[in-house]
C-alpha cells in the first residue's frame, strides 16, 4: 500500500534502489553506497529546510530519490565492473561457450 503522495513510478524507483543497496551490502559486502547516498542528499539538500523534508515537499522527495538512485546505480556498476571484473567474466563465459560449440 502506497501513501497518496508517492506515485507508482517513484515507488518502483525507491524499491529498485533499495534492492541495489541490499545487494551491495549483503552480496558485495560494500559500504561505499553510503557515500553515494550522502552525496545525493547533499546535492538535493540545498533545496530542503534544515536538512529534512517538510510536509508537501513531494518534488524535493522525488528529486532526492532520483539523485540517490542515479548515484547508487553508478556505484553498483563500478563495483561490478571494477572489483568483480564483470567484463572478464563475460569473456571467459564466451570462450567456454565457443569451446563447447566446437
Amino acid at each position: 500500500m502506497l501513501p497518496a503522495f508517492i506515485s507508482p513510478i517513484l515507488a518502483q524507483r525507491i524499491l529498485r534502489t533499495g534492492k541495489s543497496i541490499n545487494f551491495l551490502r549483503a552480496c558485495c559486502e560494500d559500504s561505499g553506497w553510503v557515500d553515494a547516498a550522502a552525496e545525493a542528499a547533499a546535492c538535493v539538500g540545498g533545496t530542503t529546510r534544515s536538512g529534512g523534508l517538510g510536509y508537501g515537499e513531494t518534488d524535493t522527495l522525488e528529486a532526492l530519490v532520483v539523485e540517490a538512485a542515479k548515484r547508487i546505480d553508478q556505484h553498483l556498476m563500478d563495483v561490478i565492473h571494477k572489483r568483480y571484473r564483470f567484463k572478464d567474466h563475460c569473456l571467459a563465459n564466451q570462450e567456454i561457450s565457443s569451446t563447447w560449440a566446437g
